[in-house]
């Protein structure tokens, strides 16, 4: 595991490379594309563990931290869907330099699977890894605002005043969640050759049935149902909230295994 920046001098991002083994080496890199927020949080070791096991399968494998958020530098006024799709890009290019990898896949998680699929038509992966996806922006923004106050409802925390979007003891500029409410990824084209993958609960599956045939028109989505429900949630007296969903990771792996 190598802990670098990269970037410019003016525009630094954390990140994390995982070298595949050369035992079994793959020529699929895969790019870890973060969750925000309280959701970053959660997710956290969870990535971590799955990044260091796609490292051992072979597959190199990188982690970073957007622009304004995590351990990269800038501002949080800057975070924005087109400062994370160039943070995207240059971790791909960085990527492509330094191994020998001929195919691409995003695995993206909560905002990191919404980033993935605006960024597609950019990017062109060979296949997508969506776990507990966004798929609508404004329903996205919608979903934080309500389980913040929900978490706020009964309690004696005095509401406060401000212009920013607050979640879950984090804050967003207007910026951001007008850039992000505003976006709707693109339905893909038949012509389109790529490998998905969507784990989700088996509730957002069937909710969102409709909606995934129409945004992967043509092609059929690797369906995996999660072991831990809402696992990315931020809930009280949470049993699962330190636990790493393993067997959902290894499903993920045997996956790109079977169609690097």
């Amino acid at each position: 595991m190598e802990i670098f920046h990269i970037g410019t001098p003016d525009r630094k991002l954390l990140s994390i490379f995982y070298p595949g083994n050369e035992a079994c080496l793959k020529k699929m890199g895969v790019v870890i594309c973060n969750p925000l927020g309280q959701e970053y949080v959660r997710f956290y070791k969870a990535l971590a563990v799955l990044a260091t096991e796609l490292s051992k399968m072979g597959f190199p494998t990188f982690r970073f931290d957007y622009w304004g958020s995590g351990d990269s530098f800038g501002d949080e006024d800057e975070l924005n869907m087109d400062s994370t799709t160039e943070d995207l890009q240059l971790v791909i290019n960085e990527m492509r330099e330094g191994t020998e990898i001929e195919k691409i896949c995003l695995l993206g998680v909560r905002y990191g699977s919404f980033l993935s699929l605006a960024a597609f038509d950019k990017i062109k992966p060979s296949a997508l890894v969506l776990w507990n996806p966004v798929l609508c922006g404004k329903e996205y923004i919608l979903e934080i605002a309500q389980l913040h106050e929900s978490f706020l409802s009964g309690s004696f925390a005095l509401k406060r005043h401000s212009t920013r979007f607050e979640s879950l003891g984090f804050s967003y500029a207007t910026q951001f969640v007008k850039s992000v409410s505003e976006c709707q990824p693109q339905p893909m084209g038949s012509q389109e050759a790529i490998d998905i993958l969507i784990s989700a609960d088996e509730s957002w599956l069937e909710k969102n049935n409709k909606k995934i045939a129409e945004l992967f028109s043509g092609k059929t989505p690797q369906l995996n149902v999660n072991r831990i429900s809402k696992f990315f949630l931020k809930q009280e007296e949470d049993e699962n909230k330190l636990l790493v969903p393993i067997i959902d990771i290894n499903k993920i792996i045997d996956w790109l295994i079977k169609i690097q």
